[in-house]
């Protein structure tokens, strides 16, 4: 018996505010009946247009796709061709949420994620008044230089906007390297509909703190910090209370997103960032800014489900599906925990460098039926780092009795859930979006003690179009990190 599943539904990462976009992952809407959209939720091929209106209705629709599948019309091809009558979206948005909550409806959704939907219409009610509101060059006191994406292109260019003052609880930061990840590129590109332009991305940003506030007390001028995924939430809830700000329902990230103070985020492809010092992070002694960058977000993403799921016990055996930014650094943190680590992937071309750059004990091509089946009931853990669409099963079947299958990717269709697998092994499939400040923080000091950090390539920012080319295509081992402070200038 096989039953369809949208994995994708475990991300509260891109679930929240980040329809003003989370991710991947990754990732606004006004006074338009929603276009014709795919089954995945994302504007229709044909659907291109880039207004503000287009983007936040792209948003809205994605969001009532995600939570409320069964009210949501399927459109048939010959639908799509069909340009949509103009109506109102946020009453829809306003109606489907009562109906959602109504007990008389069987589609009921988690208290939680309801917060999450009422914040959706609340953000696009801000991302509506914004049409005419300052333009981001004078929205803040601050002026302020990076890169963005214009419209769905995904093309990145020089971008002048502004900054917030520092305020008595912030810490502004001059931003020195910035990471490229993944979500960079579905965000640019709008390929999960969340995407409100500009776009500046970026969320792997270590740098200086140039200035804090008075309420400050961990930080100081002059040190070395990071910023990660996010840089709000309501800190009062109880997974802010439990240091799970990450699943926060009003958690902000760090760009394309709504932040405490109303306003628009802008993210790490720029000169500099102010943020609340409850989501800066102390960058520790001996562990390289560029190279350790990519850990806030590539880093976090698979430590946090290995020590939630317990998957830290020396000598029991670790599978890591894919070998990209999130799977080689998994790779390397899961040695560093003691485990035997394979290397799960599809290409027989990385088993050299599985095993003797990465220190992998052994790698497993998961296109060759003979090596699978050998090593079926081999494995404790399964680690799955791939956001394509593809089968669960093969991964099952890998695991012993009482193993789990961590999901961190988040393809853009469900992903089929095998039961069968999952009854007769007592096996377990869970997912995970990044980790708590705290954990982050513990996470960073983790590998700072045992030397890890992400494997990059160095790039100057005018160079990052060339490089989303070449990461939409995986070719980069594994991470490209921008050079932000010597390549970053107003032209």
């Amino acid at each position: 018996m096989i039953i369809t599943t949208n994995i994708t539904m475990s991300f509260s990462f891109w679930s929240t505010n980040y329809v003003t976009t989370v991710l991947d992952s990754d990732t606004g809407n006004c006074g338009l009946k929603p276009k014709v959209l795919s089954e995945t939720g994302a504007p229709a091929p044909e659907e291109l247009k880039t207004s503000p209106e287009d983007q936040k209705i792209d948003a809205a629709k994605s969001l009532i796709n995600l939570f409320l599948q069964d009210k949501v019309d399927k459109t048939t091809k010959d639908d799509e061709k069909t340009a949509p009558e103009k109506l109102p979206v946020t009453e829809d948005l306003k109606t489907a949420l009562t109906e959602a909550k109504s007990p008389a409806d069987d589609q009921k959704i988690r208290k939680e994620d309801a917060v999450r939907v009422q914040k959706v219409i609340d953000d696009l009610t801000v991302m509506e008044t914004e049409t005419d509101a300052k333009p981001e060059e004078t929205e803040h006191p601050n002026k302020a230089f990076g890169w963005a994406a214009k419209d769905k292109s995904g093309v990145l260019s020089p971008f002048h906007f502004s900054r917030r003052d520092n305020g008595d609880n912030d810490v502004t930061v001059k931003i020195l390297y910035c990471g490229v990840c993944h979500t960079d590129l579905h965000t640019i590109k709008n390929d999960w509909g969340f995407s409100y332009y500009p776009v500046v991305p970026g969320h792997e940003i270590v740098g200086i703190a140039t200035k804090v506030g008075k309420n400050v007390t961990k930080f100081r001028e002059g040190d070395r910090v990071g910023v990660g995924v996010i840089t709000g939430s309501c800190q009062s809830c109880e997974s802010c209370n439990q240091d799970l700000e990450n699943y926060c329902p009003q958690m902000s990230f760090t760009y394309n997103s709504i932040g405490s103070d109303g306003t628009k985020t802008y993210g790490g492809y720029s000169e500099s960032i102010v943020v609340d010092q409850r989501f800066v992070l102390q960058f520790p002694e001996g562990l390289p800014s560029d190279s350790g960058a990519p850990l806030l977000c590539a880093g976090i993403t698979v430590y946090s489900p290995m020590k939630y799921y317990g998957m830290t016990e020396p000598g029991k055996h670790l599978g890591v599906a894919g070998l990209g930014g999130l799977g080689h650094v998994a790779v390397k943190i899961g040695k560093a925990f003691g485990l035997k680590v394979t290397v799960i992937s599809s290409s027989p071309s990385k088993e050299d460098e599985a095993i003797n750059r990465l220190g992998a004990d052994s790698f497993l091509v998961s296109s060759d039926p003979q090596k699978m089946k050998a090593a079926i009931g081999t494995m404790d853990y399964i680690i799955d780092t791939v956001s394509a669409v593809h089968a669960l099963f093969p991964l099952l079947g890998l695991l012993k009795v009482n193993g789990k299958l961590v999901t961190l990717g988040l393809p853009e269709k469900p992903l089929e859930l095998p039961i069968f697998p999952l009854v007769l092994g007592r096996k377990m499939v869970g997912g995970s979006d990044i980790g708590g400040m705290k954990e982050t923080q513990e996470m960073l000091e983790f590998c700072a003690k045992h030397n890890i950090t992400a494997d990059i390539e160095l790039i100057k920012m005018d160079e990052i179009n060339t490089a989303m080319e070449r990461l939409a295509k995986s070719d980069v081992r594994y991470r490209f990190v921008i050079d932000v402070a010597n390549s970053l200038s107003p032209p």
